[in-house]
């Protein structure tokens, strides 16, 4: 019965002692490697101070050898003024001063023979300050002693910073001897010249003992030695010597060509900042805590048990729940899966089913009317079929334009614009658009910040914006256009991951329609999304405003509720960077006669599409020019070394292995005054992720007519000579 009560309690008091003394023990041992740790970092500490130390010497010297550098006259007031600002007793402890040791070869290319010194010969010149002390140096050959002669020859050589190694300094009295030593540096003017040694000489206790003479070297004996750890190399030691020190730590610091040891070891005092009160302390505790929890172990052991039970019963019902949750988020993913799935599809479709019904309508009228234009003899049907066809070809370029700018890939021509002066050149246009039974009003900022868009793409963005809203309000109504300053901020960035916190331009298109339900403006962005009658709208305007505002850098928001209006604002980046104003440049009235050529001008056409490259070609060529071509890059090399009279090369952007921005690199390496003029379709993988073209750049965006081929090439050709863009 005894041993049935006690043995727990007997149990817990000799594990109790157990814990207490390992306890201690980890304590004291935690306590030993902190006091190491302590060391180590001093010990790391010292050997950095001694390396900013001497670091700091030479910055001093390199400075002081820019007087020589950049002067072939220094005279003695020149060099102690210089070393007079430096004020080397107040801020720099343990030097006596920098001299300047003039060489007896001045002037004389340095040969393999005389690098072993033989027959050079140095006098110190200057030396600053010129106190008592110092002036006794000045004259004295140091070439005659072999160690300063040593560290002067290794910096000629190596025309590197030289540190001699321990000396008797001449500036040193018997009374305040120290071990010395000199750090050299040569010389040279700019034509790289020898003119000599530029030099301080060191005091090894003052010099380091500014340094360790601080309290966070307290407790340690601090040893310099230049070279080996023997008495005749210490050039610096603290403190007395030790008995047997606790720690040791030796290191080798390169400086100049020689290595420095830095002896770092504990003294009692640096013992005794460390005291073993803490494991002390902590076994007595433990031997407290032990007694207490043996006397009490007998009530709690029924405690435990009961404790035990719950939670037992309670991580059968933990595990229960989680195996539920995992279930649920499980079949939760999957369903999202799905949902997404779905949703990709249906865009898809949608995309798809669209464009498939858009463009063959399109094609319709160019199929048909091509085919009717076979069978038919008159002239004026023939015309009219013809331009039937054309016009349905446009629309299908127009509905590509309208994808390309949804997918942010459209080829745009930005300058720096003032939306104030866009719109209300745009104001009669708008006007005669939006028709009598809508009210227009314009309201714009006084201080508007420009912005550097596409100035066409933003006109066509501000027109479909207001045809929307004529749609929107069939019984008549107001339209405002206003522009403002705004920042949007990190918050609101936050709320919308896509935009850049920042300085904005802000055009808010509002109308008073009849505005959307929450379900419309979820897919108002849609690509071929509409709420229109079938054929009143293609469901590509809006898509078109928001792929145009995100490749400018920019932000569209919605704002709409039903019955009372919609808000549409399109955010511009403010621009930033200098440049003028430009105005927007008008299009050219279309000629009664195209542009022609000469027979003399010629002109290299790049295309990879053979099709295509024969359409450019019989065109050019139908124009007067003179053309050749070639399907790539490298082809293209060839024709211009064997026809050196190409005057201008009209390439595509996008083609295998060599594109055409290489293209134009290679040839206005080769050839700098061939013009250029590019096309492409695509612009995206040629001028950057925008798809901006730089201003200078010449382009022709596909499709072309045969009108903007002719008027773009002689504009090209025409135009005067400028320097070379790099794209």
């Amino acid at each position: 019965m005894f041993k049935r009560r006690y043995l727990a309690p007997a149990v817990i008091l000799l594990l109790g002692l157990l814990v207490s003394w390992l306890a201690a023990s980890q304590l004291a041992r935690a306590e030993e490697r902190r006091s190491l740790a302590r060391f180590e970092g001093a010990a790391a500490g010292a050997v950095t101070a001694v390396a900013n130390k001497m670091n700091l010497q030479l910055a001093l010297l390199r400075g002081t050898r820019g007087l020589f550098r950049t002067s072939t006259e220094v005279t003695e007031a020149d060099f102690a003024a210089y070393v007079g600002g430096l004020e080397l007793d107040r801020n720099y402890p343990g030097i006596l001063g920098i001299g300047y040791v003039e060489a007896g070869l001045e002037g004389r290319p340095i040969s393999g023979q005389e690098a072993s010194g033989a027959g050079l010969r140095s006098a110190i010149r200057f030396i600053a300050p010129l106190n008592r002390r110092n002036r006794v140096a000045l004259g004295i050959d140091m070439l005659t002693e072999s160690t300063r002669r040593e560290a002067m020859l290794r910096a000629w050589n190596t025309d590197q910073p030289a540190l001699s190694g321990v000396v008797q300094l001449v500036q040193d009295t018997h009374a305040h001897r120290q071990p010395g030593f000199l750090l050299y540096i040569p010389a040279r003017s700019e034509d790289g010249v020898f003119r000599g040694w530029v030099y301080s000489p060191l005091r090894g206790r003052d010099l380091f003992g500014s340094i360790f003479g601080k309290p966070e070297y307290a407790g340690l004996r601090i040893s310099v030695y230049d070279g080996p750890v023997t008495a005749e190399n210490r050039l610096f030691a603290n403190g007395t010597e030790p008995g047997l020190p606790r720690h040791h730590r030796t290191t080798t610091l390169p400086i100049a060509g020689r290595d420095l040891q830095i002896s770092v070891e504990t003294t009692d005092e640096f013992e005794r900042a460390a005291p073993l009160t803490l494991p002390i302390l902590v076994g007595v505790l433990g031997v407290l805590a032990s007694a207490l929890l043996a006397a009490l172990s007998y009530q709690q052991g029924r405690t435990v048990e009961r404790i035990a039970r719950r939670v037992d019963v309670a991580t059968a019902e933990l595990r229960e729940a989680n195996a539920r949750l995992r279930a649920e988020a499980e079949a939760r993913s999957e369903a999202e899966a799905q949902l997404f799935q779905a949703q990709k599809m249906e865009a898809v479709g949608q995309l798809t089913g669209g464009m498939a019904h858009d463009f063959n309508n399109m094609l319709a009228v160019v199929i048909g009317s091509l085919d009717f234009a076979r069978h038919t003899d008159d002239p004026t049907r023939l015309h009219k079929l013809i331009e039937q066809a054309l016009k349905g070809a446009t629309k299908a370029a127009e509905l590509t334009q309208r994808l390309l700018a949804f997918s942010r890939r459209q080829t745009l021509q930005p300058s720096v614009l003032d939306v104030n002066a866009l719109v209300g050149d745009m104001s009669e246009l708008l006007r005669r658009t939006l028709g009598g039974s809508v009210q227009l009003q314009t309201v714009q900022a006084g201080d508007l910040w420009s912005t550097f868009a596409d100035p066409s793409q933003l006109e066509s963005a501000i027109l479909n914006l207001a045809v929307n809203a004529r749609d929107a309000m069939p019984d008549g109504g107001r339209l405002t256009i206003e522009t403002v300053n705004c920042q949007l901020d990190e918050s609101y960035s936050a709320r919308h991951a896509e935009v850049e916190p920042g300085d904005y331009v802000l055009i808010a298109v509002t109308d008073t329609g009849q505005g959307m339900t929450p379900e419309v403006q979820a897919r108002v962005l849609e690509p071929f999304f509409t709420t229109k009658e079938v054929g009143k709208g293609t469901g590509l305007g809006l898509p078109q405003v928001f792929g145009f505002v995100k490749q400018t850098g920019g932000h569209l928001g919605i704002y709409s509720e039903p019955g009372r209006g919609t808000t549409i604002k399109l955010y511009l980046p403010r621009h930033a960077g200098a440049g003028a104003m430009e105005e927007a440049v008008p299009s050219l009235p279309r000629p009664e006669q195209l542009p022609r050529g000469r027979a003399d001008e010629l002109i290299l056409a790049v295309e990879d599409e053979e099709d295509v490259r024969l359409l450019s070609v019989g065109a050019l060529r139908d124009l007067g020019y003179t053309v050749i071509h070639a399907a790539n890059g490298a082809e293209a090399l060839r024709c211009l070394q064997s026809h050196p009279g190409v005057r201008l090369v009209f390439t595509d952007i996008v083609m295998p292995e060599m594109d055409g921005i290489a293209l134009a690199a290679a040839i206005r390496e080769r050839h700098p005054n061939i013009r250029l003029l590019f096309t492409t379709g695509f612009a995206r993988g040629g001028f950057g992720r925008s798809g901006a073209v730089e201003q200078r750049v010449e382009l022709l965006a596909k499709p072309f007519t045969i009108t903007q081929l002719a008027a773009k090439v002689r504009e090209v050709l025409d135009a005067p000579a400028r320097p070379a863009v790099v794209v």
